[in-house]
């Protein structure tokens, strides 16, 4: 079919975004619909969902966030594909974590020998005007004949003139991540499992309560 989705729900200890701590205790859920246009051209749209469970803060627990991504891909060969994208990011005026804001972005992804590295650049032109890069290589293994497979994935990123907005004026350097995602399928398209993220922000978070640049462990539990 040229027509494909995916959705995925995980319930995690804290909700870091870019390096950033925005919640705690949270339910992150994501659905996304792609359409093959032809062999090489796609058109996806995404939707992320970020609710509260439970955080630091005094605001109820509900949902925070929306993220609406609408995203064009074009696979150029083989091994690599190109993206160009808009996303826009609507939080609940209830729960004002961070403005409303919107991001244009453009990158290039590769498969080498079963290693995904890709290149990102994020260009928010609202709130917040300014860059933000990502640096990325994902790779997953399969446990032999036990139905469990470990994606890992590692990230690093960095901030151009960004301003405005709940962040000060940040230049170079913003945050790292390194992913380790253990899944076993319960059956055809369905996986469940447990999942460890290590954030490594070098910015202060937007909770003071949070504390500042220091690395934090983020557990979870999710299916996708």
């Amino acid at each position: 079919s040229d027509l494909g989705y995916d959705l995925s729900s995980g319930i995690y200890s804290n909700y870091i975004y870019r390096g950033t701590r925005r919640l705690g205790t949270s339910l992150l859920s994501e659905g996304q619909v792609g359409w093959k246009a032809t062999k090489a051209l796609s058109l996806n749209a995404r939707v992320v969902n970020a609710t509260a469970l439970a955080g630091p803060t005094a605001n109820p627990i509900g949902s925070v966030e929306n993220r609406y991504d609408l995203s064009l891909r074009y696979k150029a060969f083989k091994s690599v594909g190109f993206t160009a994208g808009w996303m826009y990011y609507d939080w609940n005026k209830a729960r004002p974590v961070a403005p409303d804001t919107a991001e244009v972005y453009g990158g290039v992804e590769t498969n080498w020998l079963g290693w995904h590295p890709s290149a990102f650049i994020f260009y928010d032109y609202a709130k917040q005007r300014g860059a933000y890069t990502a640096l990325t290589v994902a790779h997953s293994f399969a446990v032999a004949n036990t139905g469990w497979s470990l994606d890992t994935f590692g990230a690093i990123g960095f901030d151009f003139g960004k301003r405005g907005g709940f962040s000060p004026t940040i230049n170079g350097l913003r945050n790292g991540l390194v992913s380790m995602d253990f899944n076993y399928t319960l059956c055809k398209g369905v996986e469940f499992g447990p999942r460890i993220d290590v954030d490594f922000p070098a910015r202060k978070a937007l909770d003071p309560a949070a504390g500042a640049n220091h690395i934090r462990v983020v557990p979870g539990l999710g299916f996708n």
